[in-house]
């Protein structure tokens, strides 16, 4: 599951240390397992709502359709990676990928951890415009919490961002869920 908040894919940021061996394909906290599985999101701004949903997983790639976009993710032992999106909106089809690939999701982390995820991107689309960006945002897990929004409540980790524009947000994560709550947006239908 993916989420845009601000131009850049936030996904499934959030894991913690446990007893749980987290021996699946991608990390635990990331929600990625099994295709059908889906997600709908409420965002304020905007008041529109985004359908996510897992189509396919074949070898170690995930892909999540999103209204008029598919990413595609690879989990490994360090955790889930943004490789590429594929945008087709009925007027532009654009392809975006991600060098290095976009580590979105460590495996396991502890409250208190910190990390940043460093990536440029590159998206063409079909008149021809390229764009490269690059991207550097700053994480840290800062505490449990217990979240409620329309889809449920769950145990969550709440985690802090900073962009390298200097703008934050603050997200809850549930284990097996993905992405419950950030400041735009919020989880109003979950389906495994």
């Amino acid at each position: 599951m993916a989420v845009d908040a601000g131009g850049v894919t936030l996904f499934f940021l959030a894991c913690r240390l446990v007893d749980d061996p987290d021996d699946g394909l991608c990390p635990t906290w990331s929600g990625l397992d099994g295709v059908g599985r889906g997600w709908a999101y409420e965002r304020f701004s905007v008041n529109e709502q985004e359908i996510l949903e897992i189509t396919a997983i074949e070898g170690d790639e995930v892909s999540v359709t999103g209204n008029y976009w598919v990413d595609t993710y690879t989990c490994d032992d360090d955790g889930a990676w943004l490789v590429s999106r594929h945008e087709d909106d009925g007027d532009t089809v654009a392809r975006t990928t991600y060098d290095p690939p976009a580590l979105v999701m460590p495996r396991r982390l502890a409250v208190g951890e910190a990390w940043t995820a460093e990536w440029t991107s590159r998206r063409v689309d079909d008149a021809g415009a390229d764009e490269i960006r690059s991207v550097s945002i700053q994480f840290e897990v800062l505490r449990e919490a217990d979240t409620w929004v329309p889809a449920g409540s769950w145990p969550t980790l709440e985690i802090g961002l900073r962009r390298d524009d200097g703008t934050t947000d603050v997200q809850y994560w549930a284990r097996d869920v993905g992405l419950v709550l950030a400041e735009d947006v919020q989880l109003w239908k979950f389906a495994e």
